[in-house]
């Protein structure tokens, strides 16, 4: 079922109109079977991915599930599995072999240390948060497929779901409108957010090649280092003032410009308390959903 109360955002009635008649189209879209979200084509093969998650030991417990439900319901074969996290993380790193992951300790993707961002919003640090995304948007250069499908660690799959289809990324939509992740991407890319929704879904596939190219027009535009460039303009104003979906989405779909698939997201958000309904959870939201996510932030924001 369809979120039909969270197309309003007050003060901005044009936007809202443009918010649900993008709703009442992807709804359409799924009542006539051509979201292949929950409709997945029938074919023998889809394009192979390699799955990357960058993680906190706080997230243990939905991590491990996280990775297994991937590997349960992806219809696209998936050669790898990573884990990024601390070098000191032992309770990872067994995950990590308990699973047949490949570990990644993230100091050495970055010579600088999270601290550094130095970005706090009402005495919370969001270095960590924002030194995860960062890491996202150079997971090619530690994976070396042409899609990577980026999964939050704290969500899980509990249905089929498809990520590449004939070359063409999926991209969900959710109901979410978060302006400040626009301001961001203003003074990064220099573009608009044209689309009525978000591409916040807690998962999103990037391709290696638009990856490379995000990065190297962020460092010719600014002329520095592309995360120098975006740590410069994170929109401190907010707790949330940049994410790493909305960028990418925003460069993919207006600059880059290759073709793609949009859907009607297809995730319900949960407390963290819910964690030991797990078979409950699952057997309530899979004909409606084919994600749940558990999270942390609602106990801070």
């Amino acid at each position: 079922m369809l979120n039909i109360k969270k197309w309003l955002l007050p003060k901005r009635p044009i936007l809202s109109l443009r918010r649900l008649f993008s709703l009442i189209y992807l709804s359409l879209k799924r009542l006539l079977r051509a979201d292949i979200s929950f409709n997945p084509p029938k074919i023998q093969k889809f394009e192979t991915i390699d799955v990357f998650m960058p993680t906190i030991e706080k997230d243990s417990f939905m991590l491990e599930n996280s990775i297994k439900s991937v590997l349960k319901y992806s219809l696209n074969p998936i050669a790898h599995v990573y884990i990024i996290g601390p070098a000191k993380s032992i309770k990872l790193k067994k995950i990590a072999k308990k699973l047949n992951c490949i570990y990644v300790e993230e100091e050495s993707v970055f010579s600088f240390k999270k601290e550094s961002i130095n970005y706090f919003y009402k005495g919370y640090s969001r270095n960590g948060w924002i030194f995860k995304m960062l890491l996202n948007l150079c997971a090619d250069k530690i994976s070396a497929s042409k899609n990577i499908l980026i999964l939050d660690s704290d969500t899980m799959f509990i249905s089929p779901q498809i990520f590449v289809f004939k070359e063409k990324p999926l991209f969900n939509l959710s109901d979410e409108y978060h302006e400040p992740y626009y301001f961001a991407n203003l003074s990064i890319l220099g573009i608009k957010h044209k689309i009525s929704r978000s591409f916040i879904t807690h998962y999103m596939v990037f391709n290696s090649d638009a990856l490379k190219a995000l990065r190297m027009f962020i460092e010719e535009k600014h002329n520095c280092s592309w995360y120098e460039a975006i740590i410069k303009n994170i929109y401190r104003q907010s707790g949330s003032g940049f994410a790493d979906y909305e960028i990418y989405g925003d460069f993919y779909t207006q600059i880059y410009k290759k073709p793609y698939i949009l859907n009607y997201w297809s995730n319900k958000s949960l407390r963290i308390g819910n964690k030991l309904q797990l078979n409950a959870i699952i057997k309530k939201y899979r004909m409606q959903h084919r994600s749940v996510s558990l999270h942390h932030y609602k106990e801070n924001f």
